[in-house]
C-alpha cells in the first residue's frame, strides 16, 4: 500500500489569493454587464429620439443602467427609468398608442450586445462556452 503525502505551506495565503481572484472575476463581470446594459441604454435613447417622443428631455435623462446581483450569484445588467409615464408610452393604454420603443431598441442593440459579450468574455476565456 502506498500513500501520497501533501504538505501545504501558507494555506491562509493561498486562500487569500483565491479570494482575491474570485473578487477580481466578480468585479470584471459586473463591469462587463454594466457596459452591456449601457449599449441597450444608448440604443433606447436613440429610438426614443428618432420616434419624436422627446419633448422636454426629462424621460431621456432619466434612463439609466445598473448591475444587480441575483440569487445564486447571477449578474444581471438592467436598464430602467424612474419616470412614471415611460411605461404607458412604451406599452400604451386605451387612450395612448403603444410605441414599443423598448422592444425596438432591444432588437437593434442585441447583435451589438452579443458581439460585445463574446469579445469581453472571450478575453477571460468564457466566450466560446456561452456563445456560438
Amino acid at each position: 500500500m502506498s500513500f501520497i503525502e501533501v504538505e501545504w505551506e501558507d494555506l491562509k495565503g493561498n486562500i487569500r489569493q483565491l479570494e482575491k481572484v474570485k473578487t477580481d472575476i466578480e468585479n470584471e463581470l459586473d463591469r462587463i454587464m454594466l457596459r452591456a446594459a449601457m449599449i441597450l441604454e444608448a440604443e433606447l435613447k436613440v429610438v426614443i429620439t428618432d420616434m419624436g417622443l422627446i419633448d422636454t428631455g426629462y424621460m431621456k435623462m432619466n434612463i439609466h443602467s445598473t448591475v444587480e446581483k441575483m440569487f445564486l450569484g447571477e449578474v444581471v445588467g438592467r436598464v430602467y427609468s424612474n419616470t412614471h409615464y415611460i411605461k404607458y408610452l412604451d406599452e400604451g393604454t386605451d387612450r395612448i398608442k403603444a410605441y414599443k420603443f423598448t422592444e425596438i431598441a432591444f432588437y437593434r442593440a442585441e447583435p451589438k450586445i452579443i458581439k460585445f459579450l463574446q469579445r469581453e468574455l472571450g478575453n477571460i476565456g468564457w466566450g466560446r462556452r456561452w456563445f456560438y
